[in-house]
């Protein structure tokens, strides 16, 4: 049941919400403690005559959470069921595509330009995301069904909301609708490349069954006349939530996706969620740059902390929280990150005509304390490394190694060439090269489970007289792809997250404080090149930095030069093991 029987006043905005709390059964499958949405109105008449629907609308989704809790529906579906509903919403789709003429919920077309000429390329929504095609359904395991199901989502669910049925997603009925939507979904991609084709006699299907009734379905509602929408977008097709997976999915549909930018959309997805939290799932055209400063005054208010405990709650919870623990409360730093992920997805918005500026432009955040003056964000002291370096891993061959020999190499490497902790850790042996004049060098680029953060990140590094003096050739030759195998990935992939753990409290042991143990090698390289009086455009081109002027962006750096510059730096007090 609600807290309350009537929208609740923000004291610091004035516009009113309509709350209610999730019943306690029902929040594992909420996820959410609390339902908490902007009326959007300062006005208390219109506040209630917004609260209502929303009361109505939070009620239909407590109950199809109760659905999903027990694993019943409100009827049963056969297989031809299932037939008979994906028939319907290929036909409903495909009545409106070919009435309005855009195909592009299906299919998408792009020219590329080539010098012997323009080149067209047929992306298929479904035919080019899905896991499972052609003959993989007749080996496919359950839970392939289930993902499948999961794909077709706000397919089926929009559906289902049209023929008045309510079932749960876990529901086996619910599986059998992801199979039919499979065949249906490839039945009107091939109608939307034939009509791209001008072709509109193509008919991959005769539809026979999709006005037969169903087995056991309620009375369907007393309909409204229903524009038809994309299938994609079944509850409003501009609502915040909904132009949020719409840019997600799009770019995990591009080319070369690499783990560190599937990464940075799950954490655009984070931080937007958090804004529709706060304002509400309304319409995007509807959001004003006032919703945008109170998202960031209201930022500024949650507590640091990436713990599980404190995520689980709403965002009054955790306000409340660090008022009653007296806790330290989000940067402005960290203000910017969400302004900027959140901008990012008005952006996309601008460019689909869905709004006509981007609100979060202009929206200013507290200045701070610039990190790169203070001691937090700094390189090591050549004393620190002469401390850090006396560790057991670089005197001792018997010294426990938790990651194997990259234990040994990664941070050495790091020392030497001022490299990023995962574009060592993330090398295959064959990256390990030597030029036409006899230079060995490290290749680091971008190729299958390898990712740089930038375009100036991939780079040939020399490796420096005493790398090669303590045996490094001898133990590439060892290796048969990864060049430090016994190194974990995470989700993304990268490989340096875990020995960049494990060298930080290394560091710590040795009573050395700095903020960032990894991060701190470039900072050091770097200022032991100035201090060496090599040239920053060289500097740059060993550590992958972008040059900063357009001069710098002319020419480059030749490896004999990168050499001479790595083998100028004072050589640890470490032998070969």
């Amino acid at each position: 049941m609600s807290r309350m029987a009537s929208p609740v006043k923000d004291k610091n905005s004035g516009v009113y919400y309509f709350r209610m709390a999730v019943p306690k059964e029902l929040i594992p499958v909420v996820k959410k403690r609390e339902i908490k949405t902007s009326l959007r109105t300062k006005n208390l008449s219109e506040a209630k005559r917004a609260f209502t629907a929303h009361l109505t609308k939070t009620q239909d989704e407590f109950e199809l959470a109760r659905l999903k809790v027990s694993g019943a529906a409100d009827h049963s579906l056969t297989v031809r069921d299932c037939i008979v509903i994906a028939e319907r919403w290929y036909k409903r789709v495909k009545v409106h595509m070919e009435s309005t003429g855009d195909f592009s919920l299906m299919v998408k077309r792009d020219v590329e330009r080539k010098e012997n000429g323009d080149v067209s390329h047929a992306y298929m929504y479904f035919t080019d995301t899905l896991h499972l095609a052609g003959s993989e359904l007749a080996t496919a395991s359950e839970e392939d069904f289930k993902q499948l199901a999961e794909a077709f989502r706000c397919e089926i669910d929009s559906q289902l909301e049209i023929e008045g049925i309510r079932l749960s997603h876990d529901n086996p009925a619910y599986i059998e609708l992801g199979k039919s939507f499979h065949t249906y979904a490839h039945h009107l991609e091939s109608v939307c490349t034939a009509r791209l084709n001008n072709d509109w006699n193509h008919e991959p299907v005769s539809m026979g069954i999709y006005a037969q009734p169903l087995s056991d379905a309620p009375e369907p509602p007393a309909a409204k006349p229903r524009p038809v929408v994309s299938t994609r977008k079944p509850v409003s097709e501009n609502s915040l939530q909904e132009v949020l997976n719409a840019y997600i999915e799009v770019q995990r549909s591009l080319p070369n996706v690499t783990g560190t930018r599937l990464k940075t959309l799950d954490e655009t997805k984070a931080k937007v969620s958090v804004f529709i939290e706060i304002i509400g799932n309304i319409d995007i055209s509807q959001v004003q740059r006032s919703d945008i400063v109170h998202f960031r005054d209201t930022l500024y208010k949650i507590p640091k902390g990436k713990s599980a405990s404190l995520r689980s709650k709403s965002v009054d919870e955790r306000i409340a929280l660090a008022k009653e623990q007296q806790l330290e409360t989000l940067s402005g730093n960290t203000v910017k990150v969400y302004l900027r992920h959140l901008s990012t997805v008005f952006s996309y918005a601008v460019e689909r005509d869905l709004v006509s500026l981007n609100p979060v432009n202009k929206v200013q955040v507290k200045k701070e304390v610039n990190k790169s003056k203070t001691r937090d964000d700094r390189g090591y002291t050549e004393q620190e490394i002469s401390i850090v370096f006396n560790d057991e891993v670089f005197t001792d061959s018997n010294a426990k190694k938790p990651y194997g020999q990259g234990c040994y190499w990664v941070p050495l490497l790091c020392r030497y060439t001022g490299a990023r902790v995962n574009e060592i850790a993330q090398l295959r042996s064959e990256d390990v090269c030597v030029s036409d004049s006899g230079i060995h060098y490290l290749y680091i680029r971008e190729g299958k489970n390898q990712s740089v953060k930038s375009e100036s990140s991939v780079r040939e590094i020399p490796l420096p007289a005493h790398i090669l003096e303590l045996g490094f050739l001898d133990y590439v030759s060892h290796q048969q792809e990864w060049l430090f195998p016994e190194l974990p990935t995470n989700k993304y992939g990268n490989r340096g997250l875990k020995v960049g753990e494990w060298w930080g409290k290394a560091v710590r042991s040795k009573g050395v404080d700095i903020a960032q143990p990894s991060h701190a090698f470039r900072h050091s390289f770097k200022t032991a090149m100035r201090r060496l009086q090599v040239a920053d455009s060289t500097s740059d081109a060993i550590t992958g930095h972008a040059a900063q002027t357009e001069g710098g962006r002319y020419g480059s750096v030749p490896l004999e030069s990168k050499k001479a510059a790595i083998d100028l730096l004072p050589r640890l007090n470490i032998e070969r093991l």
